[in-house]
């Protein structure tokens, strides 16, 4: 696992994946969705929460169908 330097730049801390999926979550321009086997969202990312005119915690266990219209009913 990669480590990062802090501020100080004598402590490291191991990053964790938790770490890096945020870091891609939040970066990432393109629309990200997380959904489980119900077909409802566990999570999106902020270029998803735009999109959709909704927080991810808004969103959180609603059906694809629910938030993005038709085209989450093609994934049902």
């Amino acid at each position: 696992m990669p480590e990062r330097e802090s501020r100080t730049g004598s402590e490291h801390r191991e990053l964790t994946s938790e770490d890096l999926s945020r870091a891609l979550m939040g970066l990432t321009p393109d629309l990200v969705s997380i959904i489980d086997s119900a077909m409802r969202v566990v999570l999106i990312n902020p270029a998803a929460e735009r999109f959709v005119q909704r927080s991810s915690e808004a969103a959180e266990d609603l059906r694809g169908v629910d938030l993005f219209g038709p085209l989450g009913a093609r994934f049902e």
